[in-house]
């Protein structure tokens, strides 16, 4: 699980989320996120400048530092993958497991997605991890951590590798909670024309 360590929004969610992974009998390792800070020792990924995903809309959406942190923190935990040689699951500090019943395992894929908000919850394989990080070491990122996924097992044409939302073997086992206190602990959309986005287009997080 990725925490944000001493913070205090991170901890809470790390704490309400890993009981419920725990009562699955999953044991939860927290893994320290990497944070801005952090950025400056760390030169392994190149950025462009504007989230691609938006630019089509005349949104100029720029790669955020706690957005960057983010991505890191799951590309730290790709390496572990491949170094143990076997499958990890990954979780951010916010996911929720909410239907233990679909989490699932097939060591054909790549990458198991099973969260509502695709990079919350997954398992990943060591295969798939060392394609895409050296996928990684050739491209300059345009796109956030699922998109950035996606893009790569379209190029490779292994999407059937991928299990993604519209999967047929896709079911939602977990979703990210968010509370009104804490709210979210990534800053997205640095944009000269914010208002351009709409607050109802983006995940709807479980209010705790």
């Amino acid at each position: 699980m990725i925490v944000i360590k001493d913070n205090e929004a991170s901890e809470y969610y790390a704490n309400y989320c890993t009981k419920n992974w725990e009562i699955f009998g999953l044991e939860v390792k927290r893994f320290d996120a990497i944070i801005p800070k952090d950025l400056e020792s760390l030169k392994e990924l190149k950025w462009e400048k504007y989230n691609a995903r938006y630019l089509d809309k005349n949104i100029e959406a720029e790669f955020t530092d706690t957005e960057k942190g983010c991505f890191y923190s799951h590309y730290m935990l790709w390496k572990k993958c491949i170094e143990k040689n076997e499958p990890i699951m990954v979780l951010e500090h916010d996911s929720y497991l909410e239907s233990p019943e679909n989490l699932w395992f097939d060591s054909r894929y790549g990458i198991i997605f099973y969260d509502k908000a695709a990079t919350g919850s997954y398992v990943i394989f060591p295969w798939f991890a060392k394609k895409i990080i050296d996928y990684l070491k050739d491209i300059n990122i345009n796109y956030g951590l699922y998109g950035t996924i996606h893009k790569f097992a379209n190029k490779e044409k292994i999407r059937d590798k991928v299990v993604n939302v519209k999967h047929k073997n896709y079911k939602a086992a977990s979703n990210q909670v968010m509370s009104d206190k804490h709210g979210n602990t990534i800053e997205h959309f640095s944009t000269s024309n914010r208002h351009l986005f709409k607050p109802n287009s983006f995940h709807k997080f479980k209010k705790i």
